[in-house]
């Protein structure tokens, strides 16, 4: 049977989504110093530093525990409020999401692939989303971000929804 010890664990994590600072590159990982040796070695081959304003920007982040409290609770009823309005949309499967700030639905009752759903969602209903296809094992399934207001949320929904009832 394997121990889970600290000699044993990696913990990788970022600042991505945690302070909504996607795209950044913007992370740490800590475990056994035998590799972190390795991935210090790694990472200096692969990239000099991180960007000096990122640093500055981290360390704020880093200080605002209350503010993530509220910014969790934020994405967590933003997330539910999706989901729930996309239940209401016909030919869209959408399980609920554990993590992340996006929902991936499963469109195929809607006849389409996930290339034309976007593009008739975006031509059609205003609403712009991205084809599942565009990541590996993606076919059929579209990407939908709640990362925006619970207004822009119930708007897209509203537009999703009249364009494949119309």
């Amino acid at each position: 049977m394997l121990s889970f010890t600290k000699e044993r664990t990696l913990t990788i994590g970022g600042w991505s989504k945690i302070w909504a600072m996607t795209g950044w590159r913007l992370g740490w990982i800590t475990g056994p110093s035998h590799v972190m040796e390795g991935v210090k070695t790694c990472q200096a081959s692969a990239a000099s530093h991180v960007p000096t304003f990122l640093m500055g920007a981290g360390a704020v982040a880093l200080g605002m525990e209350t503010d993530r409290i509220s910014f969790f609770e934020s994405f967590a009823e933003r997330r539910d409020v999706f989901h729930s309005l996309l239940q209401e949309i016909p030919g869209i499967n959408a399980p609920k999401p554990e993590g992340a700030f996006y929902i991936l639905a499963d469109i195929t009752a809607t006849g389409m692939d996930d290339i034309e759903f976007a593009t008739r969602a975006l031509e059609e209903a205003g609403v712009q989303l991205v084809p599942g296809s565009l990541m590996p094992g993606g076919e059929g399934l579209v990407r939908l971000s709640y990362g925006t207001s619970l207004d822009q949320i119930r708007e897209g929904c509203k537009r999703l929804k009249n364009w494949l009832e119309g």
